[in-house]
């Protein structure tokens, strides 16, 4: 490693594309030129290097999004700009501090995926506001019913899908206010988030925050006990 360390950067990246193209045939490869780029990049901060992965990797995270995009098909003209955001994000989120944490080609890769469902996610959420457009002057003056013969409390339960239990009972800030008073672990509070907001499976989420939950039993346990925590309790 310490020789691919010295090595100039156009040396490497034909080697990560010839390594890259062996990963893509199911043929045996080499990841640590491509994993030195990406130490460059993030850890050195060098703009050469990560604009060439930008090029290398634009594909895989154009796949990934795609995965995802297929769910939510209103999101499609956002692509490009997605794209960009999963790359801003790894680089905004990893730094050259913990970048220590990686150790192979394999665990970044997996990262900049769990990247691509985390801004889905918040584009879908950005997307659902915009749809919902409910504006303190249009509401001030209105009926408590709307044209459609729906409450504001049903409308908003329609666009963001709530489970019914919740949102036909209690405004949503007024509920989620009451979870986080009843929930002062902020491990327990991004719990909720990630999973019940943002969507992300246990897995993903054990994945993505290892510094709070050691493994995905880890991630149902507590999820288990919070649920029984806030279904036990008569205020929320």
């Amino acid at each position: 490693m310490s020789d691919i360390k010295q090595a100039n950067l156009t040396g490497l990246i034909e080697r990560c594309q010839q390594e890259t193209g062996h990963y893509l045939r199911h043929e045996p490869y080499d990841s640590r030129y491509c994993f030195e780029i990406w130490r460059r990049a993030i850890a050195e901060r060098d703009e050469t290097a990560w604009e060439t992965l930008i090029k290398q990797y634009g594909s895989f995270v154009r796949r990934w999004l795609e995965q995802r995009l297929s769910q939510f098909p209103a999101l499609r003209f956002e692509e490009e700009a997605l794209v960009n955001g999963v790359f801003i994000n790894f680089y905004r989120f990893v730094g050259p501090e913990k970048f220590a944490n990686f150790h192979n080609l394999s665990g970044i890769l997996q990262y900049l995926k769990l990247c691509c469902a985390t801004i889905v996610a918040d584009a879908q959420r950005d997307l659902q506001a915009r749809n919902l457009d409910i504006s303190l002057e249009t509401i001030t003056g209105q009926s408590e019913t709307n044209q459609g013969g729906q409450t504001l409390e049903e409308k908003i339960s329609d666009v963001f899908d709530m489970e019914e239990s919740v949102v036909n009972s209690a405004d949503r800030a007024v509920f989620w206010t009451g979870v986080w008073q009843k929930l002062p672990e902020p491990s327990d509070r991004l719990l909720v988030y990630l999973r019940y907001i943002l969507g992300m499976p246990p897995r993903e989420i054990a994945q993505l925050y290892p510094q709070h939950f050691t493994d995905v039993t880890t991630v149902y346990r507590r999820n288990k006990n919070l649920l029984w925590r806030l279904r036990n309790n008569t205020e929320v």
